[in-house]
């Protein structure tokens, strides 16, 4: 399974973080790995890819920045506005072969998604289009707070109403001052009412280069 997506239930639920934890532990264990954004939005320096690199003993080169981020927009928004916006089209051709590169170079290849599945690149293909074109094993993370579980449910019928391979489901806990029950109760009503394994949780301002080692573990036998 060299090639994985990360996606998350919503915008700002830690998808950069745990991408880098992943990444981090994998690098850890030996393996050579690359992190992918193929949509950036308010960093042309693409800056989500500089932050997975902080955490890595060994960061790719310089010579990959543009396979691992093909399109960067200046605005913090939705991919399609951005793109009109900076007047550059999103097509899946340069998407695709920007990760058949780092494919044939890497061992494996992590894909952080922009927003949610459901996120619109233009008025006529949205991210979950590119996902199931790829057909990669995917990660959904989840914030751990009150209100989660819709939006995990929805986001894990999208991808099963796709056929797209679903890994399982990370909690993020973002909030310590969520109510304890709610947090405790998450993974097991996800994990019940979804069918999709629950992998673990990342804590509140845990060890990045340590938190997600129990889920890359799970992650490379799969």
């Amino acid at each position: 399974m060299p090639t994985i997506v990360i996606t998350g239930s919503d915008t700002d639920v830690g998808k950069t973080w745990v991408t880098a934890a992943i990444a981090a532990a994998a690098e850890k264990d030996g393996v050579s790995i690359v992190t992918q954004k193929w949509v950036q939005c308010g960093g042309l320096e693409a800056p989500d890819i500089a932050y997975h690199d902080q955490y890595l003993d060994q960061p790719p080169s310089e010579e990959w920045k543009t396979h691992r981020s093909p399109y960067r927009f200046s605005e913090p928004v939705s991919p399609h506005l951005a793109s009109s916006v900076d007047k550059v089209a999103i097509e899946w051709t340069p998407i695709l072969e920007s990760l058949k590169a780092l494919e044939a170079h890497f061992d494996w290849v992590i894909i952080e998604g922009s927003g949610g599945l459901m996120v619109p690149l233009s008025d006529k293909q949205l991210l979950i289009d590119g996902f199931q074109q790829l057909a990669a094993p995917t990660l959904l993370v989840v914030p751990n707070r009150v209100g989660c579980i819709n939006q995990a449910l929805l986001s894990l019928e999208a991808l099963k109403s796709r056929n797209i391979p679903t890994i399982g489901f990370v909690l993020n806990t973002m909030d310590p001052d969520q109510p304890a029950l709610a947090m405790r109760d998450h993974a097991s009503t996800i994990e019940s009412w979804s069918g999709v394994p629950f992998l673990g949780e990342v804590p509140y301002q845990a060890n990045l280069k340590e938190c997600a080692w129990p889920i890359w573990n799970q992650l490379k036998t799969r």
